[in-house]
């Protein structure tokens, strides 16, 4: 986890070793959490220390609300902040209703089945660098439970 104390310079060498950026985020209150916007904000500032043009960036963010409209402020963010630092923007995931999962993973949880088949497309098409289709994007907005459950 990053806080305002970690070595910023340990994550920019990990990052000169990748070509992607994959950012997993929680979301409180239609934003990232405090120490996600400090990384965000720190690696802005030092985005000449990396080399932009072979970067690409990744989000997946997880709200606690039924529908995941409420992650688009934070997808917005992300690929603004992506844009700024010249890194490729691919694609924001956003996932619902992220209090049912507890901390859980995903596969002792039988409501998740078609969320877990919809990110292992996910994971299929970052390994092999091949462009997510909208129709796997729509798949992982979709709630996994029924609206009755937050009632």
């Amino acid at each position: 986890m990053f806080s305002n104390y970690t070595n910023l310079s340990i994550v920019i060498d990990k990052l000169q070793k990748s070509d992607l950026i994959i950012l997993s985020s929680p979301l409180y209150v239609d934003a990232f959490p405090g120490h996600i916007t400090a990384l965000l904000e720190r690696l802005y500032e030092e985005k000449d220390m990396l080399d932009h043009k072979k970067l690409s960036s990744f989000l997946l963010v997880n709200s606690g609300f039924p529908s995941s409209a409420q992650s688009t402020i934070a997808s917005d963010i992300f690929e603004n902040w992506s844009e700024m630092c010249e890194f490729s923007f691919q694609v924001a995931l956003q996932i619902a209703m992220g209090p049912a999962l507890n901390g859980r993973p995903l596969k002792h949880l039988a409501f998740t089945s078609k969320l877990r088949k919809s990110l292992d497309k996910v994971a299929d098409c970052l390994a092999n660098s091949k462009r997510i289709s909208a129709m796997i994007i729509e798949s992982v907005k979709q709630p996994f439970l029924s609206i009755a459950y937050y009632k």
